[in-house]
């Protein structure tokens, strides 16, 4: 799928992840509101904590067992994803609906880090075939991660507002 096309799929799959954060938060308490437009920074922030977070849906990783990680736009010759956001936490939302949070500052460095050791091989996808993706098998970066789905409201407010996450660092 490439094209005007494939960058709507991709949109609609991305506003999955999107709506799912969303409840969990506002479960929690809090107020979410949507970033629009094609290149925002973040995807959702929180109110009043001014913490955002960029939200990626993995619709294939459970066909794969890999995650994929967008790093530079092809088209643009911009950095993009996990190198490009503005947001306060990376937000890996899964098929089977589970959600892995981790700051945007710690994965990039884990990424910068160990991408050589770890890597499983860089694609170029994304809605328009315009995405430089890095290619990693879950088992390797979630525990990286904290899953917070699942979670009670009130532990998914301290995690946001004392920002200290259980994932490795």
């Amino acid at each position: 799928m490439s094209g005007r096309k494939g960058f709507m799929a991709s949109l609609a799959s991305g506003k999955t992840g999107e709506n799912l954060i969303k409840r969990l938060l506002e479960s929690a308490g809090y107020s979410v509101h949507q970033k629009t437009g094609e290149f925002a920074a973040y995807d959702l922030s929180i109110e009043p904590l001014g913490v955002t977070l960029e939200v990626k849906y993995d619709d294939k990783s459970h066909f794969t067992g890999n995650l994929a990680f967008e790093l530079y736009n092809t088209k643009s010759n911009k950095f993009s994803g996990v190198l490009g956001t503005r947001a306060t936490f990376w937000v890996h939302v899964l098929p089977d609906k589970s959600v892995w949070l981790s700051h945007s500052e710690t994965l990039r460095n884990i990424l910068d880090k160990v991408v050589l050791a770890w890597y499983d091989g860089f694609i170029t996808f994304g809605g328009d075939d315009n995405s430089l993706m890095l290619i990693i098998k879950k088992d390797t970066i979630l525990p990286y991660f904290t899953r917070i789905d699942g979670l009670e409201p009130a532990d998914v407010k301290r995690i946001f507002e004392s920002g200290e996450l259980s994932g490795k660092k």
